[in-house]
């Protein structure tokens, strides 16, 4: 068997190997036109400048040819907002990839500039070798001091840059007054301080190298236990050809539900944007855990061009955890978005709506960037009958860090009767007040249910009933 049939076969078969990427760099990438931060080129220089200015110095941690470290370049440190907070920073941009002493990163930042400050910045604050991986994109605050103020590891929104900004600046100077804009909120992962983090994936492959993996599957030349491998190096590139490609196999009726479903989260998880495409036909498929799967993906892949299949689907969707799924997947990728909104607000008046699926349009709330609307939908949510509805409400507020709310939490908190909602609005207002209280860490997982796919928990659910059988 050679080739395109060989390459499905193995697929059936082997699709559950983890995938393995190659660290080759990233072709160079042309030089961005436009304004950006000021980036800083020698470390010292940069520490000495917050120290005798008394400023907080912002360090951007970055790898070349990663989504959200692409992103973050062409969006975050051009926006308008950002680039007025960045005035009151000491700015250095840090990267250890390496594309040529001449070339430049940034107007007056060369590649080598960056790669020294890279190095000087995993010795003097993150305290990791040469030889280490460091998370990218990465961010942090730090005092003139030195002392890391704020930290946050992988992706975030331009809003979540813009209210660490904000809180770094407030933190070290308490007379600087800054409006956060809707968009605004505290990133998930967000750290006071700094906690060693390591990174989930590798670097995204070169053109040449795609090309040579490409041309090699096509001729049937990869090991059959080396596809798997080979495969997990096209989804990490943006290369047309291996979109195609991978494209013409995912429909095939050769390729089981589940080795689909587990090339749809690859693709979540580790593609580029243009990837949405392979995803999106499956967000209406007919089997549950292949549309779970698909719009969780699509959340992932944040690509707006998704939502209206997104919207299509979540108007036919019967199943609960799906339809919330959906709610999600529409709040991150058009997070301002009237109709999105809209949607939410409807499940959350209905309180015929299953308290599950409620349950998600609470997370979904706690995404939008309207902060009107997400103070009115939380605080709604905390007076809800339903202890559930009241602990995830505490959970959008303590992941958001939103200080707006703060009075009613803790009102709320002072007649609340229920002993698990009173754990969690109390962890809320913890986080709200500056803890690093890991107590929301698994709420989706255990709460609301986010912890595996359909697909594992029905084999559980299997499991456990053969296992309750022969007890019997």
């Amino acid at each position: 068997m050679t080739g395109f049939p060989r390459l499905l076969a193995a697929l059936i078969l082997c699709w559950g190997l983890s995938f393995s990427v190659s660290a080759a760099l990233p072709a160079s990438l042309m030089l961005m036109q436009g304004r950006t931060i000021v980036w800083q080129t020698e470390f010292e220089k940069a520490l000495k400048k917050a120290k005798t200015e008394k400023r907080i110095l912002f360090v951007a941690i970055n790898m070349a040819g990663e989504r959200a470290n692409d992103e973050a370049v062409r969006v975050h440190y051009r926006d308008s907002r950002i680039l007025s907070l960045a005035k009151h920073s000491v700015n250095l941009f840090a990267t250890a990839d390496r594309q040529g002493a001449s070339g430049q990163r940034f107007p007056g930042l060369s590649w080598a500039q960056a790669n020294r400050i890279e190095m000087r910045v995993r010795e003097q604050f993150l305290k990791i070798p040469a030889d280490t991986d460091v998370v990218a994109p990465q961010h942090l605050f730090i005092s003139p001091q030195g002392k890391i103020l704020l930290s946050v590891p992988y992706q975030i929104t331009v809003g979540e840059l813009e209210w660490m900004f904000a809180e770094a600046l407030s933190k070290n100077d308490p007379q600087f007054k800054w409006t956060l804009d809707g968009r605004a909120r505290a990133p998930m992962r967000l750290k006071y301080g700094y906690q060693k983090t390591t990174p989930a994936g590798n670097k995204a492959p070169s053109k040449e190298e795609v090309q040579e993996v490409l041309d090699d599957l096509r001729k049937g030349r990869v090991d059959f236990w080396d596809i798997a491998d080979q495969v997990g190096v096209i989804i990490r590139s943006d290369n047309e050809d291996a979109i195609k490609y991978v494209k013409s196999f995912i429909h095939s009726r050769w390729v089981r539900t589940n080795s689909r479903i587990d090339l749809i989260e690859a693709i979540g998880k580790s593609s580029p944007k243009p990837w949405y495409v392979i995803v999106d036909p499956f967000v209406g498929d007919k089997k549950e855990n292949v549309r779970e799967a698909a719009i969780v993906a699509m959340a992932a892949l944040g690509e707006k061009k998704g939502l209206k299949t997104l919207k299509k689907q979540l108007k036919k969707e019967k199943d609960a955890t799906i339809e919330g799924r959906c709610l999600r997947a529409m709040a991150k990728l058009a997070p301002k978005d009237k109709s999105v909104i809209s949607a939410i607000k409807k499940v959350l008046k209905n309180t015929k709506s299953s308290e599950e699926l409620r349950m998600h349009a609470i997370v979904a709330a706690g995404l939008l960037e309207n902060r009107k609307v997400v103070s009115d939908v939380l605080a709604m949510a905390l007076a809800d009958p339903s202890a559930k509805l009241r602990s995830t409400a505490a959970y959008a507020i303590a992941v958001r860090r939103d200080k707006e709310l703060l009075e009613n939490l803790r009102a709320v908190l002072e007649r609340e009767k229920n002993l698990a909602v009173k754990h969690w609005l109390t962890s809320a207002v913890k986080a709200i007040e500056g803890s690093n209280d890991e107590a929301f860490k698994d709420f989706l997982k255990d709460i609301v249910g986010d912890s595996d796919s359909r697909r594992n928990r029905r084999e559980r659910e299997r499991q456990g009933g053969r296992r309750e059988r022969r007890r019997r």
